[in-house]
């Protein structure tokens, strides 16, 4: 992984602590959370293939994914 990458997740993550600071404890409501991210991600990239979306929008969302999913994994 690059510098690059890790900053932006770990930023995304601070930012998301922050917003929410009380994360679900269950693993559904984790998962619901991570998985509207990557909903979000799969509609970013359709925008920008097939309509006027951006490669910077779809990076903000897997970004997004990203995060949620290392919320989920720092609360095992």
């Amino acid at each position: 992984m690059t510098p690059e990458t890790i900053k932006m997740i770990r930023d995304e993550v601070a930012r998301g602590r922050k917003a929410h600071p009380k994360w679900p404890t269950d693993l559904t409501d984790q998962f619901s959370i991570m998985a509207e991210e990557a909903d979000e991600a799969a509609k970013a990239a359709v925008d920008f293939k097939f309509h006027d979306g951006t490669l910077s929008q779809f990076r903000t969302e897997v970004v997004h994914t990203a995060a949620m999913c290392v919320r989920i994994l720092e609360n095992f």
